[in-house]
Formats: C-alpha cells, sequence, structure tokens
C-alpha cells in the first residue's frame, strides 16, 4: 500500500502514459489528452486515446478486454517502509 498522501507534493507536471512502461507517449497531461490525479480511492487516470494510431489501437485492446490492468511507475527522494501498516 502506499501512503494517500504520498504524491501530494509530486511533480505531475508533465506525466506520460505508455505502454509497458516504454515505446511511444500515448497521452500526456501536458497537452491535455492525460488526467491523473488523486481521489478518495487512490490515484485517478483518465486518457483520450484518440491522437494517434498506437492510442487508438491501444483504445481498442482495452475495449476488447485484451488489456484490463495497468500499473504506473514513480521515482522517489526520501523513502521508508513501516512493516506493520505495510506503507
Amino acid at each position: 500500500m502506499i501512503d494517500r498522501n504520498a504524491l501530494d507534493a509530486a511533480d505531475v507536471s508533465d506525466v506520460i502514459l505508455q505502454y509497458d512502461h516504454n515505446g511511444k507517449v500515448l497521452a500526456r497531461n501536458s497537452n491535455n489528452t492525460l488526467l491523473v490525479e488523486t481521489d478518495d480511492y487512490g490515484l485517478f487516470v483518465c486518457a483520450d486515446l484518440s491522437k494517434s494510431t498506437a492510442s487508438k489501437e491501444l483504445y481498442e485492446e482495452i475495449d476488447s478486454g485484451l488489456v484490463t490492468r495497468m500499473s504506473w511507475a514513480f521515482t522517489v527522494a526520501d523513502e521508508e517502509y513501516n512493516r506493520e501498516t505495510r506503507t
């Protein structure tokens, strides 16, 4: 689990959406095709996948059920882990 306040001071001014953490950029928030924000449930992500052939293909894969999950990556300046709370 990640603490609900972990991203409070994060720089999310140019977050990108990629498939498999590499390759083409499919959406990004600096051009308003990607929205990334924290909410009461976790990390809310909304992407406009209509701007490139690759992003349209990803939309089709999501729509057909071939892609059903996502992951996200980040870097941290300082870190600590609490074994009791798993945060």
